[in-house]
Parts: structure tokens; sequence; C-alpha cells
């Protein structure tokens, strides 16, 4: 329970956030972190550890060495960790509407922005949003609370008819069947190189996917089957390679790909990804029937590796980049908005 025994009304330090946080998401990996103030007999050093490898904890200090574990965590540190961890793009524009926006550091003021507008967090009653405010554990909860809506943290199969908010797939292994979510569908990076199956489900929002592995003998680690969504988002904080199967009478009317990944699409005529966008990946494979590819990244790889498209556009955003055309994969129309190599190739 996220928002049990917290003493609600005290601040919570940068240690016990991320220990909640890892928690909401089901990050569990360890690797290498540069923090000089964080000891391996600290009761917080494994979360710090899970945190800087997950992708959403930073430093303090300028040159990223200081974690200040134990420093009160203040609103504006909070919504920007939190905003990572959703794959929220940083907002552009001076004004956030609060009183104090003035007071926002550069380095908050886009993420801070998006947060807003996801709803995740509000500003104080007197227009203000008091950055620098250190956050209570209260709010921590609640804005978790948001954020992750109804988690998925078992693994196995379920359905859970209508849902009211986001639904967050943190743990591997996971069929989700027969649901319909009026808000987002988060499957984390506590995937890891699991797998998740969604039949038959539903998302008024947007489902982003951040865990799963690289496709294993034809096996893809994320499925969607007979799924209908307004966007889907493939994204990663550590540009973790994603694949992704979709089939059936799916229906999503675009594909925003911003991490390296593989995307078959695998539906049935008239139906799936409508539009997929290269989008800050630098390597994106896809197969089976492509209605329509844009690449918008710069000095990318995109490949079509087996089936066919209809159309694929390599817009002028998308200089020095390259187009893979695999022997045997067919292309309708071809545009070429800027200088592209394009080359055949065999696997």
């Amino acid at each position: 329970d996220i928002s049990g025994n917290l003493n609600l009304a005290n601040p919570i330090t940068r240690a016990e956030f991320v220990t909640m946080c890892n928690r909401a998401f089901g990050y569990t990996k360890l690797g290498a972190m540069p923090f000089t103030d964080v000891i391996s007999t600290d009761w917080y050093a494994e979360d710090i550890n899970i945190a800087y490898n997950a992708g959403y904890f930073k430093g303090t200090s300028a040159a990223g060495n200081l974690a200040s574990p134990n420093a009160r965590l203040t609103r504006e540190q909070a919504a920007v960790m939190l905003a990572r961890n959703m794959l929220l793009r940083e907002t552009t524009g001076e004004s956030l509407g609060f009183s104090d926006s003035r007071t926002l550091n550069e380095w908050s003021r886009g993420l801070i922005g998006a947060a807003v507008a996801e709803g995740v967090l509000t500003g104080y009653s007197d227009g203000s949003f008091r950055p620098a405010n250190p956050i209570t554990r209260g709010e921590v909860a609640a804005m978790l609370v948001r954020v992750i809506g109804t988690p998925v943290n078992k693994s196995g199969s379920q359905s859970m008819g209508d849902v009211y908010g986001n639904v967050t797939i943190n743990t591997s292994n996971v069929s989700l069947r027969n649901t319909t979510i009026v808000g987002n569908l988060y499957i984390t990076g506590g995937v890891n190189l699991g797998n998740v199956l969604l039949e038959n489900v539903t998302v008024l929002g947007r489902i982003v996917i951040s865990g799963g592995g690289e496709s294993d003998a034809s096996k893809d680690s994320v499925t969607l089957r007979n799924v209908v969504a307004e966007e889907l988002v493939v994204d990663s904080m550590v540009d973790q390679f994603v694949t992704v199967l979709v089939q059936g009478v799916s229906d999503i009317p675009l594909a925003s790909v911003r991490t390296n990944a593989y995307l078959n699409d695998s539906s049935w005529p008239g139906y799936g990804l409508t539009r997929i966008e290269q989008d800050g990946a630098s390597l994106l494979q896809l197969a089976g029937s492509v209605k329509e590819a844009v690449n918008l990244t710069p000095s990318s790889d995109l490949q079509l590796v087996q089936g066919s498209a209809e159309r694929i556009t390599v817009d002028e955003l998308a200089k020095n980049s390259q187009l893979t055309l695999i022997r045997g994969t067919r292309v309708d129309e071809l545009n070429l908005d800027v200088a592209t190599l394009v080359t055949g190739d065999e696997m």
C-alpha cells in the first residue's frame, strides 16, 4: 500500500522517495553508481543504486557524484522524478500558470509543465507552486497514487473489467485481458526483459511501454492483441531495446517510438498501427504490414526487415539518416524529404 503508515504531514527525504518509487514502478536492477555520499552499509544504498540505474534519479552536484540521500525532497525534485518515470516530454513556453513560475530552475521547468498538463500535480490555492518547499509524505503518496492508479505487480493472467484511472504493469509474465482503462496504461522498466500480453484491452489514453526484452526466436516481449488505444509510446529511460507485436483487430492511430525498438504489425487488414513515428529512436526495425512510417530522428536508421510498407517517409528533420530495406520487403510509396542513404541488405 503506497499510502499506508507514512506520517503524511512529515517531510520526506530523497532516499525515502526513491524507495517508494522503486516499489511502485517495480525497479530492481542494480549497477554501478557515482555517488560518494552513499556507502554500502546505508539502509538506502540499494534503493539509491536501483533508482540511478533505472534512469530517473540524478545527483545534486554539478559533477553528479552526490546523491544527498538524507536531504529533504523538494516539490520541484519530486515532480521532475515522477515526470521522468512517466516518460513525459518537456513542454516549451515561459509560463506554467503559477504565480512563481519564474522561480523554477531551468532543469525542471519543461518537465514540471508536462506533469501539470498530465494532472499529476497542482499548485496551491493562492496560485503558487513553491518549488523549493519540502514535499510531504502525504503529497508524495497522492502523486504516486494518481500516476500508478491500479498496479499489476504479480505475474499471471487477470481481467480487470472497467478501471477508472491509470493502470501500471511493473512485473514480467503478465497477461491482461478483457479490460477497459479510462486513463493510461504503463508497462514500466520493472518488466525488465520479461513478457507482457494485452488481449481485448481498450485504453482511452496512452499505452507507454518502457520495459520488455529483445525478440528471441520470433517471440516478442510485448504483445498487443485486439488492443484499442489513442496512442502507443515506446520509450525507455535507459535506452532498452523493446520488441512489440501487434495482432488481430488492434486499432492505434499513432505509435511514437523514442527508444530503439522492433515493431511487428501483424494485425488484420484495415487494423493495426495507422502511423508509426520514429521520434528519438536511433534504430527502429519494422516488420509485418506497415501502413505509414515516418522518421523524424537525425542520424538514425529505419529498417524494414520483413513484410511490406504502404508508405515510408524520411522527414527533413531526419538529417544524416539511413533507410535499410531487407531483401524480400516491399515499399509502395517512398518519400525522401532529406538526403538519405538507402540500402538493401540480407538477414
